[in-house]
């Protein structure tokens, strides 16, 4: 029997175990990385599939309410009251909204199916979806400390790589200096099978064995430049890659308060062109006005309700992604404002 042990005197086994220790880390960060960003895209996909859906079923109903001023339009026209100029413009508009439902459909489709793909799915474009679009989670805290970024998983990954680099620059120096081993074995030094198992025929040995790098000193100190250069490598992979990461969070974070302020604004222009289009309505109906003026006010609320759906999801998405950069949500952090795990 034989077996060996190296005495550490360098460090060089230890650091080899802290290098190998940061890259299993590393690999699980960038694997958790790569989670979250699956997570993220399924649910943007999901968000865009809803708003596309709302924006169909606003299409239709555009569709729906031209059919019926195209009927009412002509009857009013058979009757002497109306131009043949309304019937045309009530046309013109009724076939240019089934128009954009064909497009808007196609959208939805291609959405639904990006997102059963996601999903891992067969695109079949069957997968139902909520008819709302959820509601925004409660306003972000202030002052979200710089610590809380230490959870993004592309961060620990940076920071795990930039250790092993420094681990395994640590063992290619210690790699320069005599490596002392201790060699042990054992045996028995009789040849009858009845004496193996007795004490006076045991022989144990014990050596220690110095290797000396004389050789291969140029290829290790060779090595150790290389290494010295990947860590540099790695210093500054970490520092881009934090500083990427504050600028994610930064541009998040004020496209929150924007994306706040359109939201509502869209909100009360929704409300208020729904009630002027309900006055044109009714003021075409008197003889007040023409068709002109009614068909740009059902324009006009048309499109404020459907730029309000694409500014909720623009929200939503922005949430996500604010939740991305931070690595996480706010419910990590304590009440004196700082992270914890």
């Amino acid at each position: 029997l034989g077996a060996q042990w190296e005495l550490d005197l360098w460090g060089r086994v230890r650091a080899g175990k802290r290098a190998a220790r940061a890259n299993a880390l590393g690999q699980a960060a960038e694997f958790a990385g790569a989670r979250h960003s699956i997570a993220g895209q399924v649910a943007k996909a999901w968000m865009m599939a809803i708003e596309a859906r709302q924006q169909v079923r606003l299409a239709k109903f555009t569709v729906s309410t031209h059919e019926t001023t195209v009927a009412r339009v002509r009857a009013r026209f058979e009757q002497g009251v109306f131009s043949s100029l309304d019937v045309r413009l009530a046309r013109a508009n009724l076939a240019g909204a089934k128009a954009q439902v064909a497009d808007l459909e196609t959208v939805a489709s291609k959405t639904i199916r990006q997102l059963e793909i996601l999903l891992g799915q067969f695109p079949a474009n069957k997968l139902a979806v909520p008819a709302e679009l959820p509601q925004v989670p409660p306003t972000i805290p202030s002052g979200v400390p710089a610590q809380i970024l230490s959870r993004r998983p592309d961060l620990v990954a940076a920071e795990q790589r930039l250790f092993a680099t420094g681990a395994s620059l640590t063992q290619a120096e210690a790699s320069l200096y005599p490596q002392i081993s201790l060699t042990g074995s054992g045996g028995t030094s009789t040849s009858e099978l009845s004496g193996l198992l007795s004490g006076d025929s045991v022989v144990w040995g014990v050596a220690a064995n110095l290797a000396q790098p004389v050789f291969q000193g140029g290829r290790l100190r060779a090595n150790v430049r290389l290494l010295k250069a990947n860590l540099r490598a790695a210093e500054e992979s970490f520092r881009s890659t934090m500083l990427k990461a504050m600028g994610e969070v930064e541009n998040a974070l004020d496209a929150e308060q924007q994306l706040a302020v359109m939201d509502e604004a869209l909100g009360v222009a929704y409300e208020q062109s729904q009630a002027a289009a309900q006055i044109a309505q009714e003021r075409y109906d008197l003889g007040l006005d023409n068709i002109i003026k009614l068909l740009e006010a059902r324009r006009r609320a048309i499109n404020a309700e459907s730029r309000w759906w694409a500014a909720r999801r623009r929200r939503l998405e922005n949430r996500i992604n604010l939740h991305l950069a931070l690595g996480g949500g706010f419910e990590s952090m304590n009440k004196n404002g700082t992270a914890s795990n």
